[in-house]
């Protein structure tokens, strides 16, 4: 019994991970139930089995990497410093960690935004890094470590610039021959993105 609800929960991480890479690269109307199972080298019809259709599936997918991100960041965020500027540099930090570990995080959240398909909308908080990021800007606007009042829209030009090089890795970034998912890019990033975001906010 033990060994037959491990064998369905693996079967139902592999279709997780199999939809995932395929609805990352390919969006959701383009991608089938079917592809997801030969992708997963199960059978065509075991997705409909575990997720009865793809909807369900897609959003178990988002759910899931929203849920890996937030457990991800928070990691990093549990010991309470009076360093504001210090927490918010580690937050974006850890972000974009998040991203380079899992490269089909920005284009399926973009992918979700293009497509307007208001799933993600709908969840309360769904990306850790905004809902951290603007409780840290408002500790810091209330302990006058911040002078600028549109905090808000810095952290979203943040993020742009955040996950810019990630969503453009196979023509901008190819085209000035940078692979944004290498270990030295990966640190001229960071210090970048959380220099400008800090000189932004003071």
């Amino acid at each position: 019994m033990k060994e037959a609800m491990r064998d369905a929960e693996r079967s139902k991480n592999k279709i997780l991970d199999s939809a995932e890479q395929l609805f990352a690269t390919k969006g959701y109307n383009n991608t089938s139930l079917v592809e997801i199972g030969e992708y997963s080298e199960l059978s065509r019809a075991t997705p409909t089995y575990y997720f009865k259709n793809k909807a369900t599936l897609y959003k178990a997918v988002l759910l899931r990497l929203i849920d890996d991100e937030r457990e991800f960041v928070k990691r990093r965020d549990l010991l309470e410093s009076d360093d504001i500027e210090g927490r918010i540099k580690d937050l974006l930090c850890t972000h974009i960690d998040f991203i380079f570990k899992r490269p089909t995080y920005v284009p399926l959240i973009c992918r979700e935004a293009l497509d307007n398909n208001g799933f993600l909308l709908s969840t309360h908080n769904f990306i850790a890094v905004v809902e951290q990021g603007k409780e840290l800007i408002e500790l810091a606007r209330n302990r006058g470590i911040i002078v600028g009042q549109d905090s808000e829209s810095i952290l979203m030009y943040s993020l742009s610039i955040t996950w810019f090089p990630f969503l453009q890795k196979d023509l901008i970034a190819k085209s000035l021959n940078i692979n944004p998912f290498s270990e030295g890019f990966l640190q001229r990033h960071k210090e970048f993105v959380a220099t400008t975001f800090m000189q932004s906010l003071l």
